[in-house]
């Protein structure tokens, strides 16, 4: 990814009968045993051959794992991936105990083969998580979360699997451009014939790169890692609506909200935490799932069993859907840092965070992303007072007298702050094409859309919800009457718009 290498592991496994297993492993999968197989006498003997006659090739091994893993047919392997030789190895454990059976020794033997990406910013690669680098999830079989709770269970076997890129040592550049699949099994591994084509584009690819790599290395986007209780919720939302057949203004909003609510305990709780200098970004990005809507920004590609959950389809504002999750998330944390910019916010807000979720200090210069001189003066020099003003003018917090000492301190408005939080979770779920909805007769026109329209603009579109159908939107329809009328206001009824004027995304007549 922009010259550094990265691998890819599965950081994260649902399985069938509900056990949820947090470890970094690659993509494998067990050899199929041959029909042909009898116990002979020499058996033992060649069950330890490289090419073990009593299973299928290994190669072909390799290309079934990314195909039933990663979702990754055979035409696709071969266009997009090629073989590193020298990365080969082949292993046998004897006489290990096994972790499946208690009791049963067990041999294996491991064949384990690395395969690097031809052209990471190809389109067709996108559907795992490049070339930025996001994760992005996968099904095996018929899984759905509700299959738990059913008499006969989901089928062994069925699993959901949360995929990371990681980065490989220390992240100085290679060579040559791509992300590793690395793949083995119990004499299983991957499977590519690297042709000559493919060397070729590669090199081209890397020569360019290599160019401009310090830019391009030094501004990765992190990305936010996806919280196992999204991946949870987003496949139950995915079965809803795949089994949806109501009509309405937005089926698949509606079902994929019906009965569901905003937890609004858990976000009481964030409110008043946000100033606790005990609370962490990492138990915030972990309360984030209390907002139901939170997880439309991961539907799917297709909602007919594709096997990647977060997608990398189009939204109307033209990122991915995975971006505008990405965004989302941003924007929440922008509040979070914000609000304790007498804490530690402003040190994150500039800087970042560090693998564990912490944020990267003024004096840790090492780890300051690119541009590191436009940051450090940002932080040295930037207007915190005005943001401080602008937070105290929009009633999120209050300064109030000390009692014991002199000076003041600052406090939450809780009830703000909580109708903040639920805005930032619906602003931009209309986005979403999938949910944009039509135009009912009985309420047309609408802000010059006319029945059976679909209302494109997500604004108007989220004001229209709002408007007719707030019990779509959980995290809206639970607010207060004082506080809805707010959050109202900002989607259809600001005579200015800022993000227009700031981003010249329109010409001063629309603007105005």
């Amino acid at each position: 990814i922009y010259v550094v290498t990265y691998s890819i592991f599965s950081r994260m496994q649902f399985m069938h009968d509900g056990q949820t297993i947090e470890r970094r492993q690659v993509p494998l999968r067990r050899l199929i045993w041959q029909e042909s197989l009898s116990l002979v006498a020499d058996v033992d003997k060649l069950c330890y051959e490289e090419q073990c006659p009593y299973t299928e090739d290994w190669r072909t091994g390799c290309t079934r794992a990314l195909e039933v893993r990663l979702g990754l047919k055979e035409v696709w392997q071969k266009t997009h991936l090629e073989e590193n030789p020298e990365s080969y190895t082949y292993t046998c454990e004897d006489d290990l105990k096994s972790a499946g059976y208690p009791g049963l020794n067990t041999l294996y033997c491991i064949h384990e083969m690395t395969f690097r990406i031809v052209d990471p910013e190809h389109q067709q690669v996108q559907c795992i998580g490049l070339p930025q680098g996001q994760e992005f999830a996968t099904t095996e079989g018929e899984f759905n979360f509700n299959g738990h709770g059913a008499e006969d269970g989901l089928p062994i076997g069925t699993q959901l699997n949360i995929w990371t890129w990681v980065r490989d040592g220390n992240g100085r550049p290679r060579q040559s451009k791509g992300s590793v699949i690395s793949t083995k099994g119990n004499t299983a591994e991957a499977e590519g014939k690297p042709a000559e084509d493919k060397k070729k584009r590669a090199s081209e690819v890397s020569s360019a790169s290599l160019v401009d790599f310090d830019e391009k290395a030094m501004c990765l986007i992190k990305r936010v890692p996806l919280p196992a209780q999204a991946a949870q919720a987003m496949a139950v939302m995915q079965k809803r609506v795949n089994d949806a057949t109501g009509g309405g203004p937005t089926p698949a909003l509606a079902a994929a909200m019906e009965g569901l609510h905003t937890n609004w305990d858990k976000v009481r709780v964030m409110a008043r935490n946000i100033l606790d200098p005990k609370y962490s970004l990492a138990k915030y990005n972990e309360d984030l799932c209390s907002f139901p809507e939170l997880n439309l920004y991961l539907f799917p590609e297709s909602l007919t069993g594709a096997p990647s959950v977060i997608s990398k389809t189009t939204s109307s504002s033209g990122r991915t859907i995975g971006d505008e999750y990405q965004r989302t998330v941003g924007a929440f944390f922008a509040i979070y840092w914000l609000m304790r910019m007498h804490i530690d916010g402003r040190a994150g807000f500039v800087f970042g965070v560090d693998d564990s979720m912490k944020p990267i200090g003024s004096e840790d210069t090492e780890q300051h992303p690119h541009p590191r001189d436009k940051r450090r003066k940002f932080f040295e020099e930037g207007k915190w007072d005005y943001f401080k003003q602008l937070f105290l003018d929009a009633g999120l917090i209050k300064e109030e007298k000390r009692m014991l000492r002199s000076g003041t301190v600052l406090k939450v408005n809780e009830k703000r702050l909580v109708s903040l939080l639920a805005l930032t979770a619906i602003h931009d779920i209309m986005k979403i094409s999938l949910l944009l909805p039509t135009l009912q007769e009985r309420h047309a026109p609408y802000n010059g859309y006319q029945a059976g329209d679909t209302i494109s603009d997500h604004d108007h579109a989220l004001s229209y919800l709002m408007d007719h159908y707030p019990q779509f939107l959980p995290s809206f329809r639970e607010l207060d009457p004082e506080e809805r009328r707010a959050v109202h206001f900002t989607q259809c009824q600001l005579c200015f718009n800022h993000g227009w004027f700031v981003q010249a995304e329109a010409p001063p007549g629309a603007t105005f």
